[in-house]
């Protein structure tokens, strides 16, 4: 059985569509469908009920309540506690699943039953978007790993699979396991819970194709601009967290996995200062530690461009340098490249 988890916040609009793309998947296997109303303060869960309500077909639906609003990580949290399913599956209430999403994950279990995950593919669209990113793996690739460290360089090295935990078969018994759950009350809960879970797994299968549909949408959890400063204070949170996972055999993979959001962010964080003192404000004090985080995991012999990458964001911080600053970019640029040197 597959447990699909559906969190339902503030998506009247959606959620109708979304639990239609459930009941239309095909794959011969049975299918729970858990609805975890988050105390939407809209019309979701009326919606939801009605839905349920007229539908009679082989998808067992189950509705939750918290007494609550507890935020996404907490909804998927009580989610995989109340799964009967051997399976679980995320599906966010505003997203869809494709036709034979279900299907395709199943013929890559049948393939590889011993897999503890196995992540397809997802297309974005919605607001003026309609693509699919480009493809981790063709059907050309591997499509299977096996052993812990197999399964790292995979993900840290190859990234043969998404930091969303959405677009996954994720096995409930390795799950409950492995101790793992979504980080409470923050923003891209998905970035830390996935870390979490690769530190653990030994079996990864790969779907190539599209198993998941993810909505873009003004107004969303990771769309809204008046949530982007706290979304990236969140992930600055959440990458020290993750920082103090790193273990000594995968530290250089860890760290750039890591270092690839630490780059991006750097910037980020410096354009929305402008002019502003950025080394001494809450971001760049937020900012230091987590550098100072991923440079305490990793020795310079273990992978010497990262640890030069890190070395000038470093510099970027103590040098007070604003974003406006000549010296600024090049600086910038220099961390950036001896950061792809070490992703090659």
């Amino acid at each position: 059985m597959i447990s699909i988890i559906i969190p339902i916040y503030g998506v009247e609009d959606f959620i109708e569509e979304c639990l239609a793309s459930v009941v239309a998947q095909t794959c011969g296997e049975p299918l729970e469908c858990i609805l975890v109303d988050d105390c939407s303060p809209d019309g979701s869960m009326e919606r939801a009920a009605r839905f349920v309500d007229a539908y009679s077909g082989p998808v067992a639906f189950r509705v939750l309540r918290h007494d609550e609003n507890r935020g996404l990580g907490e909804a998927r949290n009580t989610g995989i506690e109340a799964a009967r399913g051997e399976w679980l599956f995320f599906l966010d209430s505003d997203d869809t699943l494709p036709p034979g999403a279900m299907e395709y994950l199943l013929q890559r279990v049948a393939a590889h039953p011993d897999a503890q995950i196995v992540a397809g593919e997802i297309r974005e669209y919605g607001d003026g978007c309609d693509c699919t990113a480009a493809p981790r793996v063709s059907l050309n690739t591997r499509l299977a790993f096996r052993g812990r460290r197999a399964c790292r360089k995979a993900i840290y090295t190859h990234r043969t699979m998404r930091c969303e935990m959405c677009g996954k078969l994720v096995s409930s018994a390795f799950l409950r396991a492995s101790g793992c759950r979504f980080a409470p009350r923050v923003l891209c809960e998905d970035f830390d819970m996935t870390f979490r879970v690769s530190r653990h797994v030994e079996s990864l299968a790969i779907e190539p194709r599209v198993v998941y549909n993810y909505r873009i949408r003004p107004g969303s959890i990771m769309q809204s601009p008046e949530k982007a400063r706290r979304r990236m204070r969140d992930l600055m949170l959440i990458m020290m967290r993750c920082a103090r996972l790193i273990d000594r055999p995968a530290a250089s993979r860890q760290v750039l996995w890591l270092l690839d959001r630490a780059v991006d962010m750097a910037s980020a964080l410096r354009w929305q200062a402008g002019d502003a003192p950025f080394a001494a404000s809450r971001d760049g004090r937020a900012f230091a530690a987590v550098v100072r985080g991923l440079r305490r995991a990793l020795r310079p012999w273990d992978s010497p461009a990262a640890w030069l990458s890190l070395s000038l964001l470093r510099v970027e911080l103590a040098s007070g340098l604003r974003a406006t600053s000549p010296l600024y970019m090049p600086l910038h640029r220099a961390a950036k490249m001896f950061y792809r040197m070490a992703a090659r």
